[in-house]
């Protein structure tokens, strides 16, 4: 595997797409990139505090400069994000940072009967991504 940033990431254009909402709108998904740093910023300004809570696990007003660049820089294979916008503003994300892990470990989660309405959100990604050509999903 490549040290991650060694290699510039090519945009995966063929992972975005319009989805139809439950309201007859649409919104558009897509990657995530570095040039959305003010729609990120935008998107967490109209979080409730308790969102921000549960996201973080403690009270954090707003993103740092470093979290900004963390959060919308990936290379598409181990770190991926997906955004949602409605016109010009970022409505939702999903994302997740492949952890290392033992050769037996499946990659796929398993959803229990437990789980909430939220987690049909990555599930509605998971169902639109494509694998970068060449991986091994």
């Amino acid at each position: 595997m490549e040290e991650a940033g060694s290699v510039e990431p090519v945009y995966p254009d063929h992972w975005e797409a319009d989805v139809v909402l439950a309201d007859g709108g649409t919104a558009h998904l897509r990657p995530v990139r570095p040039q959305d740093a003010e729609l990120l910023r935008a998107f967490y300004a109209r979080l409730s505090a308790e969102s921000i809570y549960y996201r973080f696990f403690s009270p954090h007003p707003q993103l740092t400069e470093r979290e900004i660049v963390h959060f919308t820089t990936t290379d598409h294979i181990n770190r991926v994000a997906l955004i949602a916008t409605i016109g010009d503003q970022m409505m939702a994300v999903a994302r997740y940072d492949r952890l290392p892990e033992p050769p037996d470990t499946p990659r796929w989660p398993s959803w229990s009967r437990t789980r909430t309405r939220a987690a049909a959100w990555p599930a509605c990604c998971w169902s639109i991504w494509r694998l970068p050509p060449g991986s091994a999903g």
